[in-house]
């Protein structure tokens, strides 16, 4: 496939072993030295060029190197990226060249695999606060509630020093991963689970938070 300008917009969901909030997003070390998670993108907009990707999700499963910073292990992650089953060939083609491209500046993907990707938000006292399920049949579950505070507002973190933007907090009540093409498994409970608006782009390639 030739090279195209591609956008895509939406909301993206990630689930970690790290207790809320993950000190990635402001660069510090993870608590148990390294960090392992999914990241799922529900893509509301998307173009590839002349492809219509709206309505579509993909996910990468992603571990860090033992010992390292989130800056310190990069090139070095190792990820699996899923796409959406419901994609055409052509959607699944530009779906695979965006997620390889933004997950391979983080280090390795190791497959790309096809696969049944359900994503439901439910609104908490009218939003932004939310909860969210997110599956991928056989390989990984994601239960999360937003961490609120004393007022039932949504926690968030402004301007992180990792993404910038608007990143709201949730935890984990069950985040579940095991695929044998990665080298490890996990069942967390009571975890990061942040959760926001995202825009991501063929001219910076990084994943952006924006208020919404």
């Amino acid at each position: 496939m030739p090279e195209e300008k591609w956008l895509l917009t939406g909301e993206l969901v990630e689930a970690c072993g790290s207790p809320p909030i993950c000190p990635a997003y402001f660069l510090s070390p993870f608590p148990k030295g390294y960090c392992e998670g999914v990241m799922t993108f529900n893509i509301t907009e998307g173009k590839f060029g002349d492809v219509n990707l709206g309505g579509l999700k993909g996910a990468t499963a992603f571990t860090t190197p033992k010992g390292k910073t989130i800056t310190e292990g990069l090139g070095e992650w190792k990820a699996i990226v899923y796409i959406d089953e419901k994609a055409n060939d052509k959607q699944a083609r530009a779906l695979e060249t965006i997620m390889t491209t933004v997950v391979g500046g983080f280090g390795q993907v190791l497959k790309v695999k096809r696969a049944k990707i359900s994503f439901i938000k439910e609104l908490v006292n009218k939003g932004p606060a939310a909860k969210h399920t997110v599956e991928i049949p056989g390989i990984f579950l994601l239960k999360a509630e937003p961490l609120l505070d004393r007022e039932g507002k949504p926690t968030k973190v402004v301007n992180s020093p990792l993404f910038g933007g608007v990143i709201y907090v949730g935890v984990s009540e069950i985040n579940e991963f095991k695929d044998s093409d990665l080298d490890r498994t996990w069942k967390y409970q009571g975890m990061s689970c942040t959760y926001y608006n995202y825009r991501l782009d063929s001219e910076t390639v990084v994943i952006t938070p924006i208020s919404k």
